[in-house]
């Protein structure tokens, strides 16, 4: 019986948030530019605003069509991280250190959403290409909300590579088979002081050894 890989699928609710606001967005640009009277920069702009949102709407609409949303996929011996066009692929073995952080990111002056990432450190160099086809060869992959998961799963993410990476390959297989079967708990595996810790400190360190 082959097993099957764990899949931490990206927000419905912050997919469906975000392409609202980019149709809300279209709709207030082409207001804009049906009563505009003449050609001026700002015209300009905003057509070029509306070209990109229209464009990227199509395009976030055929991704959810196909079943091509980003996601993370836990398999036995690593896993992969998929966002739009850019993915990449980690080993447990290959981790050597990762930290979840939590900040404060200010959207207005009066409110504020918390925010949490989690960085990767891997043995060998990551390539990542981002939405604007910037390329990096750093040894560092940052999964954050810009992923479309939101901060639970961000959470659940960094606390099954917390177990996972510390656990061999052999033990791996009973807990995909409880993942897949609902009957996973993460008390089983961690103890509550690491629990509190993924919960409510500012920053969590761990570095893992040799492992096979």
């Amino acid at each position: 019986m082959t097993l099957q890989p764990y899949v931490i699928q990206a927000s419905f609710g912050r997919i469906s948030f975000i392409f609202m606001c980019m149709i809300a967005l279209q709709f207030v640009c082409f207001k804009f530019l049906e009563f505009s009277d003449y050609v001026t920069p700002l015209f300009i702009i905003v057509a070029i605003v509306l070209l990109i949102v229209f464009s990227f709407s199509i395009y976030m609409l055929w991704m959810i069509i196909q079943r091509r949303t980003p996601r993370i996929i836990f398999n036995l011996d690593d896993f992969e991280v998929i966002q739009y066009s850019r993915k990449a692929k980690i080993k447990y073995a290959d981790m050597t250190s990762f930290n979840l952080e939590r900040h404060e990111t200010h959207y207005q002056v009066t409110a504020y959403e918390p925010e949490r990432k989690l960085f990767l450190y891997s043995a060998h160099p990551i390539q990542v290409v981002d939405i604007f086809a910037r390329t990096t060869t750093e040894p560092i992959l940052q999964v954050q909300q810009g992923l479309l998961i939101n901060n639970e799963q961000i959470l659940e993410t960094a606390m099954l590579l917390y177990i996972l990476c510390q656990n061999k390959a052999k033990s791996r297989p009973a807990i995909f088979h409880k993942l897949n079967n609902k009957q996973f708990k993460f008390t089983d595996y961690l103890n509550q002081k690491d629990i509190a810790n993924f919960t409510y400190d500012q920053k969590l360190n761990k570095k893992f050894s040799a492992r096979k």
